[in-house]
């Protein structure tokens, strides 16, 4: 591993975006995979992020895609946004 990406914990303060997007870098410069950076990814969610992934890791197939609303469903980036984004976390 080249570059080590931060942990994503989903605490109060903590971009989901933000962290989504260096990850997305970091993945780069490490050269995973397209296949393998979903898996890459659980490996760096702490806490509630950890419980949260382990409750919809079956749900989600893609990092992004911006197509229409059945692959957001599925998506790790929309759906870590919609849960963690601070905004989005006032109604959980």
């Amino acid at each position: 591993m080249i570059v080590r990406p931060q942990e994503f914990h989903g605490k109060p303060g903590e971009d989901p975006k933000a962290w989504y997007d260096n990850f997305i870098i970091d993945a780069a410069v490490n050269s995973w995979e397209d296949d393998q950076i979903l898996d890459v990814a659980a490996g760096f969610f702490k806490g509630a992020t950890r419980e949260w992934y382990v409750a919809v890791r079956n749900e989600l197939r893609y990092l992004q895609d911006n197509t229409d609303n059945a692959y957001r469903a599925a998506s790790l980036y929309y759906q870590l946004v919609a849960r963690f984004d601070t905004d989005a976390r006032q109604d959980h």
